[in-house]
């Protein structure tokens, strides 16, 4: 069966979600926390997103989707920064979808270093958000876990279902609120390839994970999208 087009993936997230914006610093502690609601519509001229973080309001629009975003069948979705520079500014936006729920990631860089993460937790209009328990010690390499991976690339070449095993991870975990969970290396390696992977702990017994390769040039290879059951 053919995969949807990147648009249809996209309309996954159609809809108003409301829920908020909170930051944390490097070490996870929580630093600050707004309320949010963000409306994703289709118009006769594209996608139109209305953003409402407190008292303020933006709205963008769009007609295409540039090669900075992809998006997976479900709906969950990366949107990263195409080149990694080690005196630049850096940063990815994780999505994930699940039935009336979403959780974003976005984990943004100074150079080498973590400086801030931005979690938004957010929930449709109209229903209840579930209570999530962070689950830090959950060994996804376990064989009672069945996954399914699948990878996307940003010069939009044919998807890849690739066999995907979890095992160790060779990079530290911080564990956040909501089931979040960010992988990244301390610090980011110049010249060489690195991952930045977020995980979401949907259930005990359901988890996903976004992984963001970058090569030694530092540029954007692909993301891949692991889901685990048991």
């Amino acid at each position: 069966m053919a995969m949807r087009s990147q648009w249809d993936c996209l309309r996954r997230n159609l809809g108003c979600w409301q829920g908020s914006f909170a930051t944390y610093d490097p070490a996870g502690q929580w630093q600050s926390e707004i309320p949010s609601v963000v409306s994703l519509t289709e118009t006769e001229r594209g996608i139109r997103q209305e953003i409402r973080l407190g008292d303020r309001e933006r709205v963008l629009e769009f007609a295409t989707l540039s090669r900075q975003v992809l998006f997976f069948e479900n709906g969950d979705f990366c949107q990263a920064s195409l080149q990694f520079a080690p005196v630049a500014e850096f940063g990815i936006e994780f999505g994930f979808l699940e039935t009336s729920e979403r959780l974003r990631l976005v984990p943004l860089f100074q150079g080498s270093a973590l400086q801030q993460i931005t979690l938004i937790a957010e929930h449709a209009t109209g229903t209840n958000p579930q209570d999530r328990l962070n689950l830090p010690n959950t060994d996804l390499s376990d064989q009672r876990w069945q996954q399914q991976s699948i990878t996307l690339y940003p010069d939009w070449r044919s998807p890849d279902p690739v066999h995907y095993r979890e095992g160790p991870l060779p990079e530290p975990t911080l564990v956040l609120p909501r089931g979040a969970t960010l992988t990244y290396p301390i610090p980011i390696p110049h010249r060489q390839p690195f991952a930045i992977a977020a995980g979401w702990h949907i259930t005990p017994q359901h988890h996903r994970r976004l992984i963001c390769t970058y090569d030694g040039r530092g540029g954007w290879e692909s993301c891949t999208q692991v889901s685990s059951h048991r």
